[in-house]
């Protein structure tokens, strides 16, 4: 970091809460490492524990570390305080509603527009403080409008991937048969990622084997449903993977079951690897697929 703003002459910061393992998080780390390869001066926020931080460390950032407890946490709201003061950035960007509701209002001696963005159809009441609002979805825009929030304070911006290819994984090493149809499922083991679904889809088909890349807590629920409907043996839970490219380099489809899906990260993802992609009719896919033809 620099007292001049850096190569674009803007001091960013950014503060994330975030999960320990999620798309929106992914995103988050490729958007700041990319900031900051566009010279752009950066300050990072992020709750402590978080994995995925050591990628920015990686790439050249010094995250600093903040609980980001509850909504009457004002140990983060004092430390938040301290460090736009500390920093003295022109925009403070927020993602999601934990660190939107934690940035402090006011900060003695400092000016700064302070920027939200959302990754989906969240509570606007956390966001009260906030002078401009990001979708990264054309509906999570409108809701914001039909939801009173200023046309002119409310931008789309997309998120983006990267189409860096990578040699495929190799099948055996999954024991996964060379000629088999192969599926693959992204995302956090939760109950809207719908993951069960593709589960019983896959009792109907005997043939087709599934690899299930991602960490949550329906992992155990799951497991045991792939025993009950006799489609374990076909199944490999993958854990959390950063290897998407190789893993979309080895699969025939790449399959997004959810049950509520803002965006669908997966199938740009997919797309920008050249992997066909299924995708339950939520909301994110349907604005980025058209039936029988995309």
């Amino acid at each position: 970091m620099n007292s001049t703003g850096g190569a674009s002459g803007l001091r960013l910061l950014q503060a994330i809460a975030g999960s320990e393992h999620g798309g929106a998080e992914a995103f988050f780390v490729r958007f700041a490492l990319a900031l900051e390869r566009a010279g752009v001066d950066q300050h990072i926020l992020v709750r402590s524990g978080r994995p995925w931080a050591a990628a920015l460390s990686d790439g050249g950032l010094q995250p600093v570390a903040l609980p980001f407890g509850g909504w009457t946490d004002f140990t983060t709201r004092r430390a938040f305080a301290r460090e736009i003061k500390t920093f003295s950035p022109h925009v403070v960007l927020t993602w999601m509603s934990r660190a939107s509701h934690l940035c402090p209002t006011r900060v003695s001696g400092q000016t700064f527009t302070h920027v939200a963005r959302l990754g989906g159809y969240y509570n606007l009441k956390y966001y009260r403080s906030c002078d401009q609002l990001i979708g990264n979805t054309e509906g999570i825009v409108r809701y914001l409008q039909d939801s009173g929030w200023p046309a002119a304070d409310s931008r789309y911006i997309p998120n983006f991937v990267s189409a860096e290819p990578a040699p495929a994984v190799a099948r055996s090493d999954l024991e996964t048969p060379d000629r088999a149809p192969l599926v693959l499922a992204l995302g956090r083991l939760h109950a809207n990622k719908a993951f069960d679904l593709l589960l019983r889809a896959l009792s109907e088909l005997p043939e087709t084997y599934a690899w299930i890349a991602g960490d949550g807590p329906l992992k155990a629920e799951l497991q045991t449903l792939a025993q009950s409907l006799g489609v374990a043996e076909r199944v490999r839970f993958l854990g959390w993977r950063e290897d998407v490219a190789a893993l979309l380099a080895a699969a025939d489809v790449l399959v997004c079951p959810s049950r509520a899906e803002p965006l669908g990260n997966v199938v740009i993802e997919a797309w920008a690897h050249g992997a066909p992609v299924v995708a339950a009719a939520a909301a994110g896919p349907l604005s980025l697929i058209t039936p029988g033809e995309t």
